[in-house]
């Protein structure tokens, strides 16, 4: 006898799941079906080399780490990383979240986790290069509101920044990254020609700042 392998009986499950709350709340009187949609989400585990500059980096985590609290991130450098930094736009009275490793223990510090859909600013005392234990997930949806939001590239491949844009669903005004090896900012105005744009490629580990002007999700395959 051929034996059903479990993510078929997880797939058909969601999918009985879903017939049954249509039926029961009446979807199927109106469109006569009920549609569901499944995103498979594909894990590949990866050694990922992520380079840091002395002074503030603005980075994303293309890889998920294994370990996600920002201690072990800081911990596995010799403590070079002197800080982590968040932006939360949710938080209007306090948006940014912080993690320090030399701070007294009473000092409640509010960034217990990092992740890939994030971006943060990251202050080093000298040129690292970090080996991140983890994995690659695609593809990666990231949320985003109205208004500044920090985000990271959640993808390991260079890719050009309008096409991997092209996926946003919402609007958005302007894109900087910042590179600390060169001290400068990279800018991507969708208004302009494409030889006008300091930003052109979207690259691994790079943070973001997007202003959205209008509600959406990115989708980064």
């Amino acid at each position: 006898m051929r034996k059903v392998q479990p993510i078929l009986l997880i797939i058909i499950f969601i999918c009985l799941v879903a017939v049954s709350f249509g039926s029961l709340f009446g979807v199927e009187k109106i469109t006569g079906m009920v549609s569901t949609s499944l995103t498979i989400i594909e894990v590949f585990y990866e050694d990922c080399n992520i380079t840091l500059y002395e002074g503030w980096n603005l980075v994303g985590l293309s890889c998920e780490l294994i370990n996600k609290t920002p201690y072990s991130l800081i911990n596995s450098t010799n403590n070079s990383i002197i800080s982590i930094h968040k932006y939360n736009s949710d938080d209007v009275d306090d948006p940014w979240k912080v993690y320090r490793n030399d701070l007294p223990e009473w000092v409640v510090l509010d960034l217990p986790r990092v992740d890939r859909y994030n971006g943060y600013w990251v202050n080093v005392k000298n040129n690292i290069t970090v080996q991140l234990n983890g994995t690659l997930k695609t593809p990666t949806n990231i949320i985003l509101d109205p208004g500044w939001q920090l985000v990271g590239y959640p993808n390991l491949h260079r890719r050009n920044v309008s096409y991997s844009l092209s996926s946003m669903k919402g609007g958005y005004s302007r894109v900087y990254s910042y590179n600390e090896s060169r001290k400068d900012w990279q800018v991507y105005n969708p208004a302009l020609n494409w030889e006008d744009q300091s930003l052109q490629y979207l690259t691994a580990f790079q943070g973001l700042w997007i202003n959205v002007t209008e509600r959406g999700a990115w989708y980064v395959d």
